[in-house]
């Protein structure tokens, strides 16, 4: 059975132990004043999201390996290395800006079937549920640039959940954001049964 991995983009955050972060790092991701939601900070909904379906996966038996929130991108990456079969799963949860609109999962420059087909179906699962636009799955060349996260030695996927910078998708994501949590949680224990 292939190991899940989960990562959170973004998300690195020193406490205070008063439940407050005391330090950020400067990439918090995107950052939207939202007048309905307030600020919207990319990293921290990045963690929540990823937290609460690790919850989802624990009540599932599922098993995998988290990194932690007080890490930055090039010692997850290292983390992950060090744990990764070429056969294992490496996702990273992010959320979209650039003022389009719908879901979408990045994938390698060079993916191998299993990349395309769950990439495909990860994204048409995030953008039915939320009932939004299905941008579907992308290989990382069509960003015109490299992603750190794609050097994670096995199948990779950088989910795209919506663009925090379109009012419509958040409304989306916050609204059916349990039913997210439930359906990604079954489709990535889906995943690792698929041999």
């Amino acid at each position: 059975m292939r190991k899940l991995n989960l990562s959170a983009g973004h998300s690195v955050t020193i406490w205070d132990g008063f439940g407050k972060p005391a330090l950020h790092q400067a990439d918090r991701g995107i950052i939207v004043n939202n007048p309905v939601q307030r600020q919207l900070v990319e990293g921290d909904l990045n963690a929540r999201l990823r937290r609460f379906i690790s919850l989802q996966l624990d009540y599932l038996g599922v098993e995998y390996t988290l990194d932690h929130d007080e890490s930055v991108l090039r010692d997850s990456i290292a983390f992950f290395r060090k744990l990764v079969k070429p056969e294992d799963i490496a996702i990273e949860i992010h959320f979209n800006g650039g003022g389009g609109h719908g879901a979408e999962v990045i994938i390698p420059e060079n993916p191998s079937k299993y990349e395309r087909k769950w990439g495909e179906r990860m994204s048409k699962l995030i953008a039915e549920t939320l009932q939004i636009r299905d941008r579907g799955c992308k290989c990382e060349k069509t960003l015109g640039r490299r992603l750190g996260w794609m050097r994670v030695p096995c199948e990779n996927f950088l989910p795209e959940i919506c663009f925090l910078d379109n009012p419509k998708d958040v409304e989306q994501y916050f609204k059916f954001k349990t039913v997210l949590v439930l359906k990604l949680a079954d489709l990535f224990k889906e995943m690792r049964e698929d041999i």
